[in-house]
């Protein structure tokens, strides 16, 4: 590797250290799923409510940035990629082949 893409690569992983400690800070918040901003339309600033129910759109954003960001760290560190979900049940399925009883 030459000395100026260690020097970017230094760069970005210093970023994906930086941004994952901020996915940590913002998941430390208890009511991060239960919070909604809205504009109500007489008032001039954006109202918050926190509610019982949780924002599940929200939630399934944090799990993709979560997932991509994994993704990113493992391929900035040249770690081996986890396996995906789909990959672990298709290899189950091919591996054990299907039996049939008669």
């Amino acid at each position: 590797m030459k000395k100026g893409d260690k020097q970017k690569l230094e760069g970005l992983q210093q970023a994906a250290v930086r941004f994952t400690e901020m996915l940590q800070t913002v998941l430390q918040d208890e009511q991060q799923f239960y919070r909604y901003v809205y504009s109500a339309k007489s008032a001039e600033s954006p109202q918050e409510a926190v509610l019982h129910k949780a924002d599940i759109k929200a939630i399934k954003e944090m799990a993709s940035v979560l997932k991509e960001m994994t993704f990113v760290v493992r391929g900035l560190y040249g770690l081996e990629a986890a396996p995906d979900a789909s990959d672990r049940t298709h290899r189950e399925e091919t591996e054990h082949g299907i039996v049939i009883l008669g």
